[in-house]
């Protein structure tokens, strides 16, 4: 039986319908600009049915959503409203997140709020939450549906409290059985403070800067005295509009009872205001504690749901506890509330950061029981870089910093992978087990590397259609010597789909490939020297090679029949060279992508190829129509590839169109490949609204 249609089914539904409540505009992050997200159809509905937004200054306070593509860096696209004095939030996936951190310690200083549902849905990877932990935003996370709602509320709230930008993460497979109703309106209109909102909405910022910084600030009140400003808030306007009370009573840090409310000010460093420059300063995180708080406080008052920066789940006598940065949480709970009292795992708490930056060590130690003898640190991080992950360097601070009371507890990390909900018990088992020894081994692995096969909203990468077309052809002239090294689907020692299909990562594969045949060349060269074979013929053969190296037709005539010499010969050295015997043939290197890498070619690897002056070869299919091709913001439109690559001087630059002339773009691939330096074909592909689209 469907539930009402006032009811929200999914982490996605709930924080959208929040997002587009408490914002002038929703970035919408999607695979394509044709293929919808688990956030669409909340958002679609809210759209047609011109829903005004709580504290939208829009006209008919109808907020805007802008739909990004997620390859086509759409966290620039926050930039210009924020400047405009927009409130903004954007809805996107966690693989989002690690190429926009050249962005990211700049939008951490704007009040805006992001939504990140982690992926893949069957096993999340926490390392792109993790990776961004120093970048100055405020984190918080959810484990439910009905959390989703809540801290969604809470992190529009603070950001525009704190002038600073918040980061909610979720997992979109919790709780997608327990539907929810819509958000308590008593919330919304307790949580956001309308005196900050207006005061934000009136503002401007003169800058266009992509990677510099913009020079702004959120900032507070020092002294709590002067101009009716208590010591939580932030500089408040002369007016001040009445905000609603719940039974009387308005909380300290939102709406203070005792002192009028405050409002943040976003100043530029080099000119605070007309007043003294010392009667502010920047906020920090104890103010961003205070705002949370606040928040929560609401949301316990309204609602009767509790919420702390940390959370424990387990007995308050607790000797052993897991702390997880991972998935199921709330099962482990009940699965070790439900042990039998001789399991290993029985008694033990689970803690969980709901906060998780600003980190406070003193807050945590705040719900560790005094019991407690040793933690397992448990991170769900696939793409650890250090010894030790995060989370348990955090750990490690807090109790290390504090008082003697807590220095004696032991730490002992793991590396989580995917345990399915039938092996949990076997997992925490061996977990504990561990954890009791007298030297317990550290970063044990628990579970497997890879989660289950299965499909992920739509956002891993995907070979479009029309990209189909120009891989026939390529095919079809380069056969096997064709080498595509972003190619999907092909393995690539567990690094994910959308980081190997990015041009950086087949940059840095090819420039590996090249060398390695480098390095042949060098050893066949040393070879065709050497009197280690059984006769001279392979010395021959080694030595015709080696004079059409280069040629592809002259090398690949001469390769057939020196790798059967090479057989015949038997000896240590052949066998060394057959093992590398398909670099014998040349062969043809390719990058394929879209029209997406013509964002920001000077940090890309579509740059790095062309400055390089390697033999390599880039095919990229322009799908977008003319008449998208210019958009608002200058700053994010699209650069010529073209005129990029010429300007360099060493490259080859063809445009062409497969439906326009077949032959053209014979020739220019052809001719691209014999190149001896970076090729660039510009391949277009009409589309219209009914076409699919990168």
């Amino acid at each position: 039986m469907a539930p009402p249609t006032d009811m929200l089914e999914s982490a996605e539904a709930a924080v959208a319908r929040i997002a587009y409540l408490c914002s002038d505009q929703v970035i919408s992050v999607q695979p394509s600009l044709k293929q919808k997200t688990p956030y669409s159809s909340q958002l679609d509905r809210l759209s047609a049915g011109q829903v005004a937004g709580v504290i939208c200054a829009n006209e008919d306070a109808l907020p805007e959503i802008t739909v990004v593509r997620h390859n086509a860096d759409p966290f620039l696209s926050a930039f210009e409203p924020l400047r405009n004095g927009q409130l903004v939030s954007i809805l996107t996936v966690s693989p989002t997140i690690i190429p926009s951190i050249p962005h990211l310690h700049k939008l951490a200083n704007y009040p805006v709020a992001i939504h990140v549902s982690l992926i893949p849905q069957s096993f999340p990877d926490y390392s792109d939450i993790a990776a961004v932990r120093q970048a100055g935003f405020t984190i918080i996370r959810s484990d439910s549906v009905q959390e989703a709602q809540d801290m969604a509320i809470v992190a529009h709230g603070v950001a525009v409290k704190s002038g600073r930008a918040v980061i909610h993460f979720f997992e979109a497979d919790n709780g997608r059985d327990d539907p929810v109703n819509v958000e308590d309106r008593r919330v919304l209109d307790r949580m956001l403070d309308r005196s900050a909102a207006r005061s934000y909405q009136a503002s401007t910022i003169d800058a266009n800067h992509l990677y510099a910084g913009d020079g702004v600030q959120a900032q507070t009140r020092s002294n709590s005295l002067a101009n009716g400003i208590n010591g939580n808030g932030v500089r408040s306007p002369p007016q001040t509009p009445t905000s609603p009370k719940l039974n009387g009573a308005q909380l300290n840090g939102f709406n203070d009872a005792g002192s009028r409310r405050g409002s943040l000010m976003l100043a530029r460093t080099d000119s605070v205001s007309e007043e003294s420059e010392s009667s502010y300063r920047p906020v920090n995180s104890s103010d961003i504690y205070k705002y949370i708080g606040a928040g929560f406080e609401i949301v316990r008052q309204v609602t009767g749901r509790s919420y702390r920066p940390f959370e424990y789940y387990g007995p308050t006598y607790a000797e052993n506890a897991i702390f997880l940065f991972g998935s199921k949480a709330k099962l482990m709970a009940t699965t070790i509330a439900s042990a039998a009292s001789s399991e290993d795992y029985a008694k033990t708490g689970i803690i969980v950061a709901r906060v998780y930056r600003p980190w406070s060590g003193p807050k945590l130690l705040d719900i560790i029981p005094k019991t407690v003898k040793k933690i397992a640190v448990l991170e769900q991080i696939k793409k650890r870089t250090t010894k030790w992950g995060p989370v348990f360097l955090d750990l490690l601070s807090a109790l290390r910093g504090e008082g003697e009371a807590k220095k004696n507890i032991g730490i002992v990390g793991y590396q989580l992978g995917y345990v399915s909900p039938s092996n949990l018990k076997l997992a925490l088992r061996g977990i504990l087990q561990n954890l009791k020894l007298e030297k317990p081994i550290q970063n044990l692995d628990v579970g497997f590397n890879e989660g289950p096969a299965k499909m992920t909203a739509g956002y891993e990468l995907i070979q479009p259609e029309i990209e189909n077309a120009y891989m026939k052809v390529l095919n079809q002239l380069f056969g096997d010597r064709l080498y595509v090294a972003n190619a999907l689907g092909r393995p690539n020692a567990g690094i994910s789909a959308t980081v190997s299909s990015t041009p950086e990562y087949g940059f840095g594969s090819l420039l590996a490939r090249l060398e390695k045949k480098g390095q042949f060349l060098k050893k066949v060269e040393e070879a065709a020297k050497s009197k280690a074979f059984v006769t001279s013929t392979p010395n021959d053969w080694l030595a015709k090679w080696l004079i059409g190296a280069s040629d592809v037709k002259k090398s690949s005539e001469v390769a057939d029949e020196l790798i059967l010499r090479l057989k015949n010969d038997g000896t240590s050295l052949a066998s060394e060279l057959l093992d590398n015997k398909a670099h014998f043939y040349k062969e043809s290197n390719w990058l394929i992508g879209s029209d997406a890498w013509s964002y920001d070619l000077g940090n890309s690897g579509v740059h790095h190829v062309i400055a390089s002056g390697k033999n390599i070869n880039m095919l990229i299919v322009d799908s977008q129509p003319y008449s998208e091709k210019v958009v608002a913001d200058a700053a994010r439109r699209k650069k010529d590839i073209g005129l990029y690559a010429m300007n360099y001087g060493n490259a080859y630059v063809a445009s062409v169109a497969v439906y326009s002339s077949y032959t053209q773009v014979l020739h220019a691939l052809i001719e691209a490949e014999k190149f001896e330096g970076p090729s660039v074909v510009l391949a277009y592909f009409r589309i219209t609204r009914r076409t699919t689209r990168l």
